[in-house]
């Protein structure tokens, strides 16, 4: 068959001629023989292994007819049923054939010591897997037809059918996993006065807040009071219990009792803040994103417990914090 005719797409059965069938049965008919004779094969070999010599010669002795007779019936010769008339299928052979039948007649089947037998049974599978070997490849297109053909080309059609099913679920699977929403999550927000890069409870004016979340790609703002003022040092955000979120933060802002801003910072990356995030910021399950000048920095999250610490060298008189953050899959980007 040429590449072409695999691709056709059709489940109707061929028409076989007179020909054709008789040509196909014959092709059955040679796996057959072949499939008889190994099965022979192998109880000599068991016969040699146990050291019945004189049971392994007498099925070798059947074995060599069930091949000369498999030659004759596939070169539509008479069969023959005595070790006698093998000389008489000699000539009759193509010269292919010759070489591996002259080792046939050779064998010798009156001495059933184990060398003898041993060297049959190596010599019967050599002359098996040859005459096999030059069936299948010299007479091929003798046993050929269109319902062989047919039946190939389905299991072609039917392996790349399955790659395709297997390859587009696994795509699909992939852009699902990449494009789903964030599921809801729970944004956790805790400040303390210590002065330790950590924060627990019992930590000094340990607060902590928590604000259900759903990740969205919009600007969502949240804001955290205190029932009184605190000096502030250090504050660390959970934005989400998730990895594979990229998140943004702006405009962060706190103010003391009397509602004057204290602390206020757009999180936009400049110059200077380039320079001083390894003192005012610090990073636990997050990496950097994106962080140019001129734009907020980008930071995404590498398993379920991220954490982003905010560091003051000095106190911040702490009674309100309001920041805005938004997110997103990492495998995905913010459109400003």
């Amino acid at each position: 068959m040429n590449l072409k005719e695999y691709f056709q797409i059709s489940l109707k059965k061929p028409e076989l001629g007179e020909e054709e069938k008789k040509n196909y049965e014959r092709s059955l008919a040679l796996k057959q023989n072949f499939d008889k004779i190994y099965s022979r094969l192998e109880t000599i070999e068991i016969c040699n292994g146990n050291s019945k010599y004189e049971d392994s010669l007498i099925l070798s002795g059947y074995l060599i007819l069930d091949i000369a007779n498999t030659l004759a019936e596939f070169f539509e010769i008479s069969k023959i049923s005595s070790h006698k008339e093998l000389e008489n299928l000699k000539d009759k052979f193509p010269s292919e054939i010759q070489t591996e039948f002259n080792t046939l007649l050779k064998i010798d089947l009156n001495s059933s010591n184990e060398e003898n037998v041993t060297r049959i049974e190596e010599d019967l599978n050599r002359v098996i897997n040859k005459l096999e070997k030059i069936l299948n490849k010299s007479f091929k297109q003798k046993i050929e037809n269109p319902l062989e053909n047919y039946y190939f080309r389905l299991k072609v059609q039917g392996i790349v059918f399955t790659i395709l099913v297997i390859f587009g679920l696994y795509k699909g699977i992939i852009y699902y996993l990449n494009n789903k929403p964030l599921n809801p999550s729970l944004l956790s927000f805790e400040v303390s006065s210590s002065t330790e890069r950590q924060v627990h409870e019992g930590s000094k004016n340990y607060h902590l807040f928590t604000r259900d979340y759903s990740p969205s790609a919009q600007w969502q703002q949240f804001s955290f009071e205190m029932e009184k003022e605190i000096p502030l040092h250090i504050a660390r955000l959970i934005p989400i219990r998730s990895s594979g979120a990229r998140f943004q933060l702006r405009n962060f802002k706190i103010t003391n009792s009397k509602q004057e801003v204290t602390f206020e910072d757009s999180l936009k990356v400049t110059d200077k803040l380039i320079q001083e995030a390894g003192k005012r910021f610090f990073l636990d399950g997050v990496k950097p994103g994106r962080f140019k000048v001129g734009f907020y920095s980008e930071l995404e999250t590498l398993n379920d417990n991220p954490n982003l610490y905010f560091l003051w060298e000095r106190p911040v008189l702490a009674k309100k914090i309001e920041f805005e953050i938004r997110m997103v899959r990492s495998t995905k980007k913010f459109n400003d």
